[in-house]
């Protein structure tokens, strides 16, 4: 909730950056808060999540068409992962 919440956005160039950036660190912009980054929002979206999508984790393994793919790992090495589990 913490990171979520603390997320901010520059107007000028869409740069993703967090509450301790008072402007953009890419180009100067001012940074705000989405809509969408606000704590009853956040809530409201993993509650959906929780009843509408994760179900779907337990449908997909039990048919034994899941595939996980860690996405904590660095951008490139996650790309490389979905690849090999695409086949391409």
């Amino acid at each position: 909730m913490k990171r979520l919440s603390s997320r901010r956005c520059c107007r000028d160039c869409g740069y993703i950056g967090n509450v301790a950036d008072e402007s953009c660190p890419k180009c100067g912009g001012e940074m705000f808060q989405r809509d969408d980054d606000q704590e009853d929002v956040i809530r409201n979206r993993l509650a959906v999540y929780d009843k509408s999508t994760k179900p779907l984790i337990d449908f997909y393994s039990e048919a034994g068409i899941l595939i996980t793919i860690d996405g904590d790992k660095d951008p490139k090495i996650v790309y490389g992962d979905v690849k090999q589990a695409l086949g391409l």
